[in-house]
């Protein structure tokens, strides 16, 4: 049996051998025969679906095998994590909307601005000085009307100079405040000894292009006469007294630059600020 189908083979070999288109045939043939014996494409559609199912069915099957105990205790991790975190970071305050302030209702009023004339400065001097004369007026209030009368810091600027020009404000001020003292002083430990005192009419004119002298005569005891001219100047819209003339000529600025001189030699107002409140110690001891 082997030796015949040996020798069918041989044959079929001689044949292809010797034939070359039927050896052509004989391969095609082959090949069609491995091609239609595939699936078709739908049944290749249906093996891909089933495998997902599959997958599908997997993926399931590991949770529903999943202890619920492990998914609940992991979330419950999760959450105490969370409050933890909020609690460590720092809360930012939340900004608040401030309300609106209440409108404030606008009311015109006729503010009257305060702007004093040469003669109702030169009154205010005058009836300060004859309440001293009845001992009907301390050293507090005389000080006071002193510096709403006198310009004091023009005063200082004009006898003391450059010195002055070059301090600092905080001394100026000290100085000013103590010789305002001083001024005060001076004419309670004059007009306290008299009887009586009198001021003559007081006549107003215009000297330069940012003065006022106010002229006038002072009476004393209804007998001595001594005229005196007050020199102004406007400051923070009040008129000022900034020097005074005794007998319309002596002046007081020349007067106590001539006695303050020596104690602003050095350049500095210490020295005369202290010899200041040294006399102001001892001015009404007298």
């Amino acid at each position: 049996m082997n030796d015949k189908v040996r020798l069918i083979f041989d044959k079929i070999k001689k044949v292809i051998f010797e034939n070359i288109s039927i050896s052509v045939v004989f391969f095609l043939s082959i090949v069609l025969i491995i091609f239609f014996s595939r699936p078709p494409i739908d049944d290749d559609k249906k093996i891909h679906k089933t495998l997902e199912e599959n997958t599908k069915f997997e993926e399931s099957d590991y949770l529903e095998n999943t202890e619920p105990s492990e998914t609940i205790s992991s979330l419950q991790e999760e959450v105490k994590n969370l409050e933890k975190k909020q609690v460590d970071e720092p809360k930012r305050p939340v900004p608040k909307n401030k309300p609106a302030p209440p409108k404030k209702s606008v009311k015109t009023e006729n503010k009257k601005s305060i702007n004093s004339t040469p003669s109702e400065t030169i009154d205010l001097l005058h009836n300060s000085l004859k309440k001293i004369v009845s001992s009907n007026i301390d050293i507090k209030k005389v000080k006071s009307v002193i510096s709403n009368t006198y310009d004091t810091e023009r005063m200082l600027s004009l006898i003391i100079g450059e010195v002055w020009k070059k301090s600092i404000s905080k001394d100026q001020m000290v100085l000013k405040d103590v010789f305002e003292e001083y001024i005060a002083k001076n004419y309670i430990l004059r007009f306290r000894g008299i009887k009586s005192l009198e001021f003559g009419k007081l006549e107003i004119s215009q000297a330069g292009k940012n003065y006022q002298m106010a002229k006038t005569r002072l009476i004393i005891n209804s007998k001595d006469i001594v005229p005196i001219n007050y020199l102004l100047n406007q400051t923070n819209n009040n008129w000022k007294v900034f020097d005074v003339l005794i007998d319309g000529s002596i002046s007081e600025i020349a007067t106590k630059k001539s006695e303050f001189n020596n104690f602003t030699s050095e350049g500095s107002l210490e020295p005369l600020l202290e010899a200041l409140k040294k006399k102001n110690l001892t001015l009404l001891n007298n």
